[in-house]
């Protein structure tokens, strides 16, 4: 928040990352292995919560271009990062409490 309000847009977006990138090893949809790469990420959300595979996609090429391509990053680019981020919280653990209680995630998550 300090970042974002002090307009450090890819510092910002940076944290933000790390914050939900440790909230999915918290849930245990991601490995809590130091040096993994976006794209090893990404192949475990394929396989953990493939259900939010879309938005955590959207979230980690936001923060590769504006960490690794150097392009120019704004509250709107912050902005949409924190939707990608909202929507895969969201549903992951919607699906992660549903199915452990052996409810059918596939007709809930598909509603």
């Amino acid at each position: 928040d300090r970042l974002e309000r002090d307009g450090e847009w890819k510092d910002a977006l940076r944290a933000r990352y790390r914050e939900l990138v440790g909230e999915l090893v918290d849930r245990r949809v991601l490995s809590p292995q130091a040096g993994r790469t976006p794209g090893e990420f990404r192949t475990d959300v394929s396989d953990a919560a493939p259900q939010v595979i879309e938005s955590f996609d959207a979230a980690s090429r936001l923060f590769e271009l504006a960490w690794y391509g150097r392009v120019e990053t704004s509250s709107a680019e912050n902005a949409r990062f924190k939707e990608f981020a909202a929507d895969v919280l969201a549903r992951a653990t919607t699906v992660r409490q549903l199915a452990s209680v052996g409810a059918d995630t596939d007709a809930v998550v598909d509603s």
